[in-house]
């Protein structure tokens, strides 16, 4: 099993399988995500936003900060 399969998240998901997680480095995933919001929730979403790094990186820069696993 290499490293990148070992990678959960506190949310349950394997990050390599997240799509905000892919779409920090895929502009496609990223804009298929706002595509959604502004369909199903009538939201505009920057592409830039839609990032994670993990949930041990800067939470300012995560795709939910408020997120209640994260260390302030």
């Amino acid at each position: 099993m290499n490293k990148q399969n070992q990678m959960i998240a506190v949310c349950g998901l394997e990050c390599h399988k997240c799509d905000i997680f892919q779409a920090t480095n895929d502009l496609k995933v990223a804009q298929k995500i706002a595509d959604w919001f502004k369909k199903e929730r009538n939201e505009d979403v920057k592409l830039e936003d839609i990032r994670c790094l993990g949930c041990k990186e800067d939470r300012t820069k995560h795709w939910s900060p408020d997120c209640p696993n994260l260390d302030p």
